[in-house]
């Protein structure tokens, strides 16, 4: 079976029974870890599994595929990823395998995130990370609809880096996420101010940079790109 023959499909259908909702509680805004907010938000769809995209990026002439991530099968190439000073720096994940294998079931068990391994060329070379930002800390600093998303994503394999391939995923991320709930009108990010490399590449998705603000952690770009300008303005 081919990667795109064991797509999952998209389906109205199962759009419509997950209209629903519930609430989470979310981290407050500017507090620390451990003081929350009830959110309340349409109950999210049950987690895919395997391949969900697959196509080839006709301006950079690349295959850009995602799977879901598998925290067993995937450990090692996360904690190898992990642990790559390229990616802590920004990550700040260095930790052992044990301790990586117990983000990943959390992060599995968490309804507002997916996991994804991305593929250029049939070839693992980066980690992802789609969130609901209603329920996600993100969604306290701005005002957040209740489809909008967004990512996180990481380059762990070095000869994968380079503008072309790093357009060429952050396209088809974006394009996955729009197609994979036709509510979502909003693609949301909130990288480190200090990532001007990512910055420069949002740009020409295009994301907007709406503003700056202070996470407890790290001070954050909050970036937009709507779907409108997506689709009216970049070559898949």
């Amino acid at each position: 079976m081919s990667i795109t023959d064991s797509l999952q499909p998209y389906s109205e259908e199962s759009e419509q029974l997950n209209q629903s909702y519930t609430t989470t509680l979310r981290p407050k805004k500017y507090l620390q870890p451990g003081h929350s907010a009830a959110v309340r938000h349409p109950t999210r769809p049950i987690k895919p599994e395997g391949w969900v995209y697959d196509r080839v990026d006709t301006e950079f002439d690349r295959k850009i595929s995602f799977k879901a991530i598998d925290p067993e099968q995937d450990l090692a190439t996360f904690h190898r990823w992990q642990n790559d000073p390229l990616v802590s720096r920004f990550w700040e994940m260095a930790e052992s395998e044990d301790t990586l294998a117990k983000y990943l079931l959390d992060q599995l068990h968490d309804p507002h995130t997916l996991g994804l391994i991305g593929y250029l060329n049939d070839q693992p070379f980066g980690y992802f990370e789609a969130y609901w930002c209603k329920e996600d800390r993100l969604g306290a600093y701005y005002d957040s609809d209740e489809f909008d998303r967004g990512w996180h994503g990481l380059t762990g394999s070095r000869q994968h880096l380079g503008r072309k391939n790093t357009l060429t995923w952050i396209k088809g991320l974006c394009d996955y996420l729009f197609s994979d709930h036709s509510a979502t009108e909003r693609l949301m990010g909130e990288p480190r101010a200090d990532n001007l490399m990512l910055l420069r590449y949002a740009e020409q998705i295009p994301y907007q940079k709406m503003c700056e603000f202070d996470f407890p952690h790290k001070r954050s770009a909050l970036m937009q790109l709507t779907r409108n300008d997506f689709y009216e303005t970049v070559k898949l």
